[in-house]
C-alpha cells in the first residue's frame, strides 16, 4: 500500500476496533454458546476467506455463508471481535504464499465495518437465540449490512481510488447479488443448527467446497485468457519490430 491508502485503512481499522470494544463492553450477552462452535465458526470464516471469484475491479468472498451462523449463533457483544480476527487469520496463507504484501494485515479490519450496524440491531431487537418468527429482523440486519458496505465503499472510493460513482454503484450492487442469493441458505442452516450445530457442517462445507472450485475454475479461466492476450500482444509488437526495418511509419501505426 502507499502511504494514503495504509493512513486510510489505519483509520478505517481503529474507529472499527474502537466500535467493537464499546459494543463487547456496553451490550449485555444473551446466549449461552459453546467455545467450541465458536472456534469453529472463527476458523471457518477464515478458511471461506480463501475463496475468491474475481468480479470487476476486486473479488467476492461468500463470507455470508459463515457471517449470517456468527450473527445468530456467537455471543452478540463479541461477533465484532470475532469477524475481524477471523479477516486477519484468513490472511494468513497469503502472507505466507507471498501473494499479499504484510502491511495489509489491516486491511480486513477497516473492512469489517458493515457489520457493526446488524449486531446493533439483532442486539435490539433479536439478541437471544435465533427463531422463524424473527426474519423481518433478520432481514432488516442484512440489509443495514448492505446498506453499510455500500456507504464506507462509497466513503473508500472519495478517499483512495476515485472511480466514477455510477461505475462503482454497478460494481457493488453486482457483487452483492452473491451475498443476497447465499443469505437466506446460510439462513435456513442457522435456523436449523441451532439444536443440532453439525447441520452447518452438513450443509455449508459442501456449498463452500463447490464454490471454491468454481472460483478456482474461474481464476483459471482468467488467468489463460490474460496469457492468450499476452501472446497476441507479443506476437503484435514482435511483427512491428520486423516492419520497422521496412515501413516505421507502418510499424508506429501497427503498435
Amino acid at each position: 500500500m502507499d502511504a494514503r491508502e495504509r493512513t486510510v485503512v489505519a483509520v478505517f481499522a481503529a474507529l472499527y476496533c474502537i466500535a467493537a470494544v464499546l459494543i463487547a463492553a456496553l451490550v449485555p450477552s444473551e446466549r449461552d454458546v459453546s467455545p467450541l462452535l465458536i472456534a469453529a465458526l472463527l476458523l471457518g470464516h477464515a478458511a471461506v476467506s480463501q475463496v475468491r471469484f474475481e468480479f470487476g475491479m476486486g473479488f467476492v468472498v461468500p463470507e455470508q455463508l459463515i457471517v449470517v451462523p456468527m450473527l445468530l449463533l456467537c455471543p452478540l457483544p463479541y461477533v465484532p471481535i470475532l469477524i475481524a480476527a477471523a479477516g486477519v487469520l484468513g490472511l494468513i496463507p497469503d502472507f505466507r504464499k507471498g501473494s499479499w504484501s504484510k502491511d495489509r494485515w489491516l486491511k480486513p479490519i477497516a473492512d469489517s465495518g458493515p457489520i457493526l450496524a446488524p449486531v446493533l440491531i439483532l442486539a435490539a431487537f433479536a439478541p437471544g437465540a435465533p427463531d422463524l418468527s424473527l426474519m423481518p429482523v433478520y432481514a432488516v440486519a442484512i440489509a443495514a449490512q448492505l446498506g453499510t458496505d455500500f456507504a464506507q465503499a462509497l466513503i473508500r472510493n472519495s478517499l483512495l481510488d476515485r472511480v466514477p460513482a455510477r461505475e462503482l454503484a454497478r460494481i457493488f450492487f453486482g457483487a452483492t447479488r452473491v451475498e443476497l442469493v447465499l443469505s437466506p441458505i446460510a439462513l435456513v442452516a442457522t435456523l436449523a443448527a441451532y439444536e443440532e450445530p453439525l447441520v452447518l457442517v452438513a450443509v455449508i462445507a459442501p456449498l463452500v467446497w463447490l464454490l471454491d472450485n468454481f472460483s478456482k475454475d474461474r481464476a483459471a479461466r482468467y488467468a489463460s485468457a490474460l496469457e492468450l492476450n499476452r501472446a497476441y500482444r507479443g506476437t503484435v509488437m514482435l511483427l512491428s519490430d520486423v516492419l520497422e526495418f521496412e515501413d516505421e511509419y507502418t510499424a508506429q501505426h501497427s503498435r
